[in-house]
């Protein structure tokens, strides 16, 4: 019964020996076997190269203390994070053809070997996401874990389209934030169905979207009808905003739910999607304050002097930066090196000083030297 719950191990590259020595002791406990039956269960889930070593080396690991240590020295890998964050940045989101649990699944798998914090994680999924309202809609979701984000972004991706607005036919489409408390549409779009001089009531709000303040120029009340609701007209508030830039072009918030008295339920695939998620995150939870940050604090991906240099990049050539995989290198004589967000510089530190057997300083700037 404890074999059936141990992965295989097969000792490629891929594979993370520590993280597998904590799933075989975690399953031995709950099974509270004594460690020979552990050792033969483990050594039941080892194949390819893994099982050729373990022939090799039989008669040296007959216990299961010594099996642990011969075998994290044979498997153990050198991480190098410049690495694993290219590898992890060519991984992108595109709503039109993939769910956001199954792009988070995918990405979160690639990040396992730096162990990185929650927030850390957060963070990256946020900043390859390719829609612009999206992503703002993720970036103004505070919570602690990766799980109760990418639940609240399941909400935040359901998108519908909105086939009628006060009566007349259009084609438009809506996110449905269950994030954010009030709706938003573009003012393009209000200009479009009711004409220049359309009025609405004048507020003077302020939003930070993405980093960027943006006014929230007026409401207006008004009645769409979804087309998965065709029978069904609703009404909602929208804050309007002078921006074109969002692909959607309306946000309907918790108040549209509650108004009209709606919600939205996780379908069972979504579950799964989230328990898988759940077994590969391997990150430790932080705590974060109660009170919402600004979106210029995320600065994974919306530092304001790095998004300047990566707006000039990917026009034209610099003399002292350039942009490979959508990331950014100093040019330096001898190679150039990887910029580093200031979010990530603990979980560097980290990751180098397990590296290096914790032995000290001098070897951690050693290794941070090699590839930074």
């Amino acid at each position: 019964l404890l074999a059936s719950q141990i992965l295989v191990f097969y000792g490629s590259t891929d594979d993370d020996a520590d993280r597998w020595l904590r799933k075989v002791e975690r399953a031995a406990a709950v099974h509270g076997v004594n460690d020979n039956v552990k050792l033969l269960a483990a050594n039941g889930k080892l194949q390819k190269l893994a099982r050729d070593w373990y022939d090799m080396e039989e008669e040296s690991t007959d216990s299961w203390f010594t099996f642990k240590e011969v075998f994290i020295k044979r498997f153990r890998r050198q991480v190098s994070f410049t690495r694993v964050i290219q590898k992890a940045e060519t991984c992108r989101w595109n709503s039109s053809k993939e769910d956001f649990l199954d792009y988070a699944a995918r990405k979160i798998k690639l990040f396992q070997p730096l162990h990185l914090e929650q927030k850390s994680i957060i963070n990256l999924l946020i900043g390859r996401i390719q829609d612009y309202a999206i992503k703002s809609a993720a970036a103004m979701i505070y919570i602690e874990t990766v799980n109760e984000f990418l639940e609240r972004m399941h909400q935040a991706t359901n998108i519908f389209k909105v086939n009628c607005i006060e009566g007349k036919k259009c084609d438009l489409l809506a996110l449905i934030d269950s994030g954010s408390p009030v709706s938003f549409i573009q003012r393009s779009v209000c200009k479009l169905l009711f004409g220049s001089d359309f009025p609405y009531n004048a507020v003077t709000v302020q939003r930070t979207l993405n980093a960027l303040q943006i006014k929230v120029i007026g409401q207006k009340d008004i009645g769409i009808r979804l087309a998965e609701l065709s029978e069904t007209s609703n009404r909602v508030t929208f804050n309007i905003i002078d921006t074109n830039n969002w692909s959607i072009h309306l946000i309907l918030g918790t108040d549209f739910l509650f108004k009209n008295d709606l919600s939205l339920t996780l379908k069972k695939k979504a579950k799964d999607n989230l328990k898988l998620i759940n077994e590969v995150a391997s990150a430790d939870i932080i705590k974060i304050d109660d009170f919402p940050i600004a979106l210029s604090e995320i600065k994974t991906d919306f530092d304001p002097r790095i998004r300047t240099i990566v707006d000039h990049l990917e026009e034209s050539e610099h003399d002292k930066f350039m942009l490979i995989e959508g990331l950014i290198y100093k040019k330096d004589d001898d190679k150039s090196r990887f910029y580093v967000p200031d979010c990530m510089i603990t979980n560097i530190l980290r990751v180098y000083y397990d590296n290096n057997a914790h032995c000290g300083v001098k070897k951690v700037i050693q290794g941070l030297r090699n590839d930074y």
